[in-house]
């Protein structure tokens, strides 16, 4: 077996050949492993060597830095002063030395002598109330200011004012005047002066006018040679008129025949103007018959006189309304539309300034029928309610020079928000959609109508109530009267289609107001049946006894603006507080014990608002067994936007019988007990 693993290992001898000799190899295969104490002996070994190195290093380094230029150690505790540059060195730095200091002392200098800034810092406002009404004398204000410590020399002031204002007077006076602008010269401004210069006068413009009123001011500072400018602006706008016009005449003329139109104008609270100019725009194919007030007119100070022809000066105008008349014709037809053009100045001296304009567009109708329409006593446009009643009014006179016969006069009522079921008549018409029509058959005296005679058609029709919002649907109602004739055997037959100019009375558009609704509940248990009032039910002689008022407003045709819910209450009621609104602010009137809840605008994204508040009720003995009133209505108000019109729209009256309370009303009669 051994034999066999001696020729095992000459094999393997043979296949790998060492050099003993000349191989570490050797060495490692015949030195012995080292022991643990010999390796822990070589390590420490190392790590001294290691310090050793270390520490000669750090001694060679301190070496050369205390070692002179030629190798020798130096002294550190001795201090050896180096020599200093040479003229060169010196010379530089004086010379930087001055530089610094001069710079400094600059600085220092242009900081004294300029605390509250440069030139640039000088300051001009213009200062005035942004809103005014016409003729309303005001203070415009240039202020001017210097915050530097530098006078300022030859300054000038321009001002340019608007084409509309009415110099008065200024403080300090204008030193001149040049081509639209006022010119003030001030020799100085001391450094860290101001002042202001005080402009007074008047605008006179239309409503919503604006003025611009431009301050520029040039200067010299007393440390410059250099001229400077600043400016500045303000714009001044016409708020109101302190007048109301209003102008009242048919839509429609009759050629050759005397129409009237009238002018009323009402004084606000804040008016300025106690005279001015009426001027009648010229119309060659018009003709004014008569200009002058009103016998209507109770104010002995107002005096109206002509001033040249078509120009008439109104004067002694007070706090009363006045009432005007202009009697007018067109002789002859030129074209189917005529115009009005009423304007009204003010003037001063000689300036004329117009504040306001009115055209009224007018139909000349060429006929010898005089036929007027007339709803709800009026045959101008204007906004009608939901639910509304119209009266309507047809005058019909022969202005021809020969009978008339067999005439037929219809009333055309275009319009899908009419309540044709709710139509009255005195004498009943014959009816075709939205036309009636009456003849000889319905009123006699049509049969044949003498010149100079004429008679008058009423009847009546209700405005739809509010069904819903229709955005395909037009609100708008479009009337207007119109008449045809013909012989006894064969007249003509009426129908809207045989309209024309010349045989159609003034036409009249009513626009129908947003559907604006107020509801009022007087409560003492909600709607789930919680209290929400407190003390004895029914009322009780000296007890007080609380009630929740709920107020809930509906809108949706078109925005309301500046909409406001008013309650007046009863002297006996006292305001509770308690309040919640869902938009705008509710709060208590108390000189008037009123309360008064202000929604402002209400868009068409809000179709209602709520608001709700307590109210108190002590009844005293003479109440006793009495029914008291908690609300005798509230009032909503708003304004159209798109009509134009005020919207006024009132509740029921509440009482202590609690209408809208199912369970109060099942255990009280409403009656105050003892």
């Amino acid at each position: 077996m051994r034999s066999q693993k001696n020729k095992q290992s000459n094999k393997n001898k043979e296949k790998i050949t060492i050099d003993e000799d000349n191989s570490s190899v050797s060495e490692f295969i015949r030195r012995p492993l080292p022991s643990k104490e010999e390796v822990k002996k070589f390590e420490d070994s190392l790590f001294r060597r290691s310090r050793a190195e270390k520490e000669e290093t750090v001694k060679n380094s301190l070496s050369e830095i205390y070692k002179d230029d030629q190798g020798n150690m130096v002294n550190v505790k001795k201090i050896d002063k180096k020599k200093k540059g040479g003229i060169i060195f010196w010379f530089f730095s004086i010379l930087f030395l001055v530089l610094l200091i001069m710079a400094a002392g600059a600085g220092v200098f242009y900081f004294i002598q300029n605390p509250g800034g440069g030139a640039s810092d000088v300051e001009i406002t213009v200062e005035a109330k942004d809103k005014i009404a016409v003729n309303e004398e005001f203070f415009c204000r240039i202020k001017y200011k210097n915050p530097t410590n530098a006078d300022l020399n030859n300054v000038g002031i321009r001002v340019k004012l608007p084409e509309n204002f009415l110099f008065l007077d200024s403080d300090p006076a204008r030193d001149r005047q040049e081509a639209q602008r006022d010119v003030w010269v001030i020799d100085k401004i001391p450094q860290g002066q101001n002042g202001e210069i005080k402009i007074k006068g008047k605008m006179i413009g239309t409503k919503k006018e604006s003025g611009v009123f431009l301050a520029e001011m040039s200067y010299v500072p007393s440390n410059f040679s250099s001229e400077f400018k600043k400016e500045s602006s303000l714009n001044v706008q016409i708020e109101r008129l302190g007048l109301d016009f209003t102008f009242d005449t048919s839509s429609s003329v009759l050629v050759g025949e005397e129409e009237e139109l009238k002018i009323n104008i009402t004084p606000q609270s804040e008016n300025y103007l106690d005279s001015f100019i009426i001027k009648l725009a010229e119309n060659k194919n018009m003709e004014v018959l008569d200009m002058g007030l009103e016998s209507t007119s109770s104010d002995s100070a107002l005096d109206l006189s002509q001033a040249e022809k078509n120009t008439w000066r109104l004067s002694g105008i007070g706090d009363k309304a006045i009432p005007l008349k202009m009697d007018y014709r067109f002789p002859k037809k030129e074209q189917e539309k005529e115009k009005i053009n009423l304007i009204f100045q003010k003037q001063e001296g000689e300036k004329k300034l117009d504040f306001l304009e009115k055209e009224i567009e007018l139909e000349v109708i060429k006929s010898d029928m005089d036929l007027n329409l007339i709803i709800n006593g009026s045959q101008k446009d204007q906004p009608v309610n939901f639910g509304e009643k119209l009266n309507y009014s047809i005058d019909y006179t022969n202005k021809g020079e020969a009978a008339m016969e067999n005439v037929m006069i219809m009333a055309v009522l275009n319009s899908s928000s009419l309540d044709w079921t709710s139509l009255q008549t005195d004498v009943s018409p014959s009816e075709q959609g939205n036309t009636l029509t009456w003849s000889g058959e319905e009123i006699s005296q049509l049969k044949k109508l003498e010149v100079g005679e004429g008679g008058t058609i009423d009847f009546s029709i209700n405005v739809s109530p509010f069904t819903g919002v229709d955005k395909d649907k037009d609100y708008d109602i479009v009337s207007y009267a119109q008449f045809v004739t013909g012989s006894s055997d064969s007249p003509v037959v009426a129908t809207s289609a045989s309209s024309t100019m010349d045989n159609r009375s003034n036409t009249i558009t009513n626009p129908i107001n947003s559907d604006l609704r107020i509801s009022e509940e007087v409560r003492y248990f909600s709607e789930n049946n919680i209290p929400v009032g407190t003390g004895p039910l029914p009322p009780q002689v000296g007890e007080e006894t609380t009630f929740k008022v709920y107020w809930t407003i509906k809108n949706n045709l078109h925005e309301l603006k500046d909409t406001r819910v008013s309650l007046k209450l009863p002297d006996y009621l006292e305001w509770d507080g308690k309040k919640r609104t869902s938009v705008g602010s509710i709060n208590y009137q108390e000189g008037e014990n009123r309360v008064v809840w202000d929604v402002g605008r209400l868009p068409l994204a809000v179709y209602r608002a709520d608001a709700e508040f307590s109210i108190s009720l002590t009844p005293e003995q003479q109440d006793e067994n009495k029914i008291l009133v908690l609300s005798p209505g509230a009032t909503v108000e708003a304004f159209d936007t798109q009509t134009q019109a005020t919207i006024t729209r009132s509740s029921e009256p509440k009482t202590t019988k609690l209408e809208d309370d199912d369970i109060a009303d099942r255990s009280s009669d409403g009656r105050i007990e003892e």
